[in-house]
């Protein structure tokens, strides 16, 4: 009956069939219930070694041998690593299947979890996701089961990340789910924390936040006991840089007793757990797609006295780009408290929804006699406890606050952008003597190709002073083109 032929699978191995089957399928076999399951279903560690062509392969494999529960999992990692819009459908596939042999109450949490991951891959314009969103919705209607009851939240986030003509709809969307910080704010369930996996529920809901709001807050995915660590580090760093002559580009002032210091690849700063944590990194492939890069690097200072910013976005990005749900966005800043953050000590606040092309620039600003801002979206300040992690859209509105404690309030800043995509706006890089006496025009002309040179020519004196250039550089067995995250 597993092997009945349903249209479910995308990829490689393909099985054709129609939704009549698909709702015999899902409905013929809810009353078997053999085993029950746990959400998010626990991924074996002999999996997270495989690449994604392999992932989509065993779980292709598996479900094409009626063994649902391994390829659920397979695709359950599959979203994780590889975000792709086949990796959902096929995940939506595994996990409706699964409920057929699933008792009572797990039966249709699996199917709640695969209409969540039939519904990111309609958005990310998975040509079959529809059909198949169709064939769950039918399901759990049958069946009397409605998914999120009582957590409006779920339901609302789901609305607004399915509707069409988003950008004509938007503010009133952002007026509706974005009017709290609260609302904007999640936090892992004990067994999502517990095996560093993401319920696909709970991505739909922080897809939807981050295209909707532009903003989020996610409590507890970094241990506090490492953000102490990479405190004390980054103070010590500052002292490092303060003495040295490498101030001038390694440090950039934003406003009066406010800095910001470029962080160096080196332990605690490289710490797995903070760039590349298991929690934070798929929803950097979710959210800007498995070519990001790490681009601005950095901890944040803001001193007492310091003023409230002005409205402002840290970089321009791409206007009249596409803004629709599922599309992945040219980056995102993920805010790191290295000290619990509140509105005393400077909490930064966001311009909800105003990432947003609204066609001119000039509507987030707002009147010429306000404060830099448009009144037409809620202001969102987050107060949240180290461990948290505040992401925002790298073209959304924001500025941190005034310090008024006693103590300075200091924060990691990651980009994480397009390959495509520089900041050229927030530091200096190092140029030649020579590009000091270009004229403006030629400065920005031979900007990136004299940083080059620099880096030649400092390669060049290291040699003439007998140092092994090569042994300090990669081999270089790589295809740039092919490097994911």
């Amino acid at each position: 009956r597993l092997l009945v032929s349903c249209s479910y699978l995308s990829g490689p191995r393909v099985i054709a069939g129609t939704m009549a089957c698909w709702r015999w399928l899902l409905l013929g076999s809810l009353l078997d219930a053999l085993n029950s399951f746990e959400l998010p279903l626990l991924v074996p560690d002999e999996l997270k070694r495989l690449t994604c062509e392999e992932i989509a392969d065993l779980g292709s494999e598996a479900l094409n041998q009626g063994h649902l529960q391994r390829a659920a999992q397979a695709f359950t990692l599959g979203v994780h690593r590889c975000s792709q819009s086949t990796m959902f459908n096929n995940q939506a596939v595994a996990l409706a299947m699964l409920a057929g042999e699933a008792q009572g109450h797990s039966s249709k949490q699996l199917l709640c979890e695969a209409r969540a991951a039939a519904d990111i891959a309609a958005i990310q314009g998975h040509a079959g996701a529809g059909d198949l969103q169709q064939a769950i919705e039918s399901a759990l209607d049958e069946s009397g089961y409605v998914c999120g009851a009582g957590d409006s939240h779920q339901e609302l986030s789901r609305k607004m990340l399915m509707r069409q003509n988003r950008t004509h709809r938007h503010l009133g969307d952002v007026a509706a789910f974005c009017a709290q910080p609260s609302f904007a704010t999640l936090r892992p369930t004990t067994l999502e924390l517990e095996r560093q996996q993401w319920t696909t529920t709970q991505l739909r809901t922080i897809l939807a936040l981050f295209h909707v709001c532009g903003v989020l807050a996610l409590e507890g995915l970094i241990p506090a006991s490492l953000l102490s660590e990479v405190h004390q580090a980054q103070l010590s760093y500052a002292d490092e840089v303060e003495a040295s002559q490498e101030s001038r580009l390694e440090v950039a002032g934003r406003g009066k007793h406010r800095r910001e210091l470029r962080l160096p690849l080196r332990a605690p700063f490289t710490d797995a757990n903070l760039t590349q944590g298991s929690l934070l990194l798929p929803l950097v492939r979710l959210l800007v797609g498995q070519k990001a890069e790490l681009d601005t690097f950095s901890a944040i200072e803001s001193r007492p006295g310091s003023y409230d910013q002005v409205w402002h976005v840290d970089t321009p990005t791409p206007s009249g780009r596409d803004d629709r749900p599922g599309r992945p966005a040219v980056g995102l800043v993920a805010v790191v408290p290295l000290v619990d953050v509140n509105s005393e000590n400077g909490a930064t606040s966001f311009l909800a929804g105003s990432h947003m092309d609204m066609g001119d620039e000039r509507f987030w600003v707002g009147p010429e006699d306000g404060d830099g801002a448009s009144h037409v979206t809620p202001r969102l300040t987050f107060s949240v406890q180290r461990g948290s992690v505040v992401l925002f859209d790298l073209g959304l509105r924001h500025r941190g606050g005034s310090n008024k404690a006693t103590a300075p309030r200091s924060i990691l800043y990651m980009s994480f952008v397009q390959d495509w995509f520089s900041d050229g706006t927030n530091f200096k890089v190092k140029q030649t003597r020579s590009w000091d006496d270009l004229p403006a025009a030629g400065k920005k002309l031979f900007s990136r190709l004299d940083s080059r040179a620099y880096l030649q020519r400092l390669e060049l004196e290291l040699k003439s002073r007998g140092v092994d250039v090569q042994a300090l550089a990669s081999v270089g067995e790589y295809s740039p083109g092919r490097l994911e995250l």
